[in-house]
């Protein structure tokens, strides 16, 4: 089982961001929005006190997020014996000990693909952490899907200050995280451990969805290293809260208690309809 796990860990290794996805940097990104709602369980209050909160993949009412196969049989056999060298290599594993394992690798991976690809899925499960934002504040679906009708809100964040923290935390420690834009296609991508660079794989695994969601314009920030579902963050990354057309004034008002506490330089905006268009606009409220 050393082997398979090893296996796993070389699939999502502690990388460095190059990344060839659009960056919050190279698109001049200032702003990014969570739509939320006012959740019994009060999930929502995290938010308010400057905390963002991490998925699992499980969590995601997508399907497919995250769970893009890697196939070791579209490796031939060079290719795959290279593979496995190096990943031995990288253990410290020589001799007579290198050419048993090696063996005993090459056989897990043609004989048993299933245990490989359930041991991969469980490790997202269980260390990959997926926040998703998006730039657009005035999408309807999104207000509709994410804040329970109009009933919750939508807080901004600051991109640029949220970008500069996150990259710190490639320089500081094993935190690992990162933050891109989401493509969209109609393909459904395959990822080849042989083919494929680690940054490939990552790009493949986490930021590619189906062309059904690019209505939601959506960026994501990826905690590969799984130490904690929840950041508290400076209070200067949160900016402004819109709450929606039919927030019910006690969940404004609960809301101001909190961040009185947590934020109370926060910005406060109602949304209202736009008169004669398909579209909403944001009126400041104390």
């Amino acid at each position: 089982m050393k082997i398979i796990t090893s296996i796993v860990n070389n699939v999502f290794p502690f990388i460095k961001p190059k990344l060839d996805f659009d960056s919050v940097t190279k698109l001049n990104i200032k702003s990014l929005y969570r739509f939320t709602s006012f959740d019994t369980n009060r999930f929502y209050e995290d938010i308010l006190k400057n905390i963002l909160y991490f998925s699992a993949k499980s969590q995601f009412n997508d399907q497919f997020d995250a769970q893009i196969p890697t196939r070791h049989n579209l490796c031939n056999e060079k290719e795959l014996d290279r593979y496995l060298e190096n990943l031995l290599n990288k253990k410290g594993i020589n001799g007579a000990d290198k050419v048993n394992k090696l063996k005993i690798a090459k056989e897990r991976l043609k004989n048993n693909p299933e245990e490989i690809q359930t041991t991969i899925d469980n490790y997202i499960e269980r260390k990959v952490g997926i926040l998703a934002l998006t730039e657009n504040i005035g999408n309807l679906l999104l207000w509709a899907h994410y804040t329970n009708k109009h009933t919750g809100f939508c807080m901004e964040l600051d991109a640029r200050l949220l970008n500069k923290i996150i990259i710190a935390e490639f320089k500081s420690n094993n935190e690992l995280a990162f933050i891109f834009k989401v493509k969209y296609q109609n393909d459904f991508p395959i990822i080849n451990p042989c083919k494929h660079s680690f940054e490939q794989r990552t790009q493949l695994q986490f930021l590619i969805k189906s062309n059904d969601w690019k209505y939601e314009q959506e960026w994501r920030i990826i905690l590969l290293n799984g130490s904690r579902q929840k950041r508290e963050l400076p209070p200067e990354v949160f900016k402004k809260i819109y709450f929606g057309l039919k927030t019910d004034s006690n969940d404004i008002e609960r809301s101001k208690i909190i961040l009185n506490q947590y934020n109370p330089n926060i910005e406060l905006y109602k949304a209202v309809k736009k008169k004669d268009a398909f579209s909403l606009e944001f009126k400041k409220i104390s």
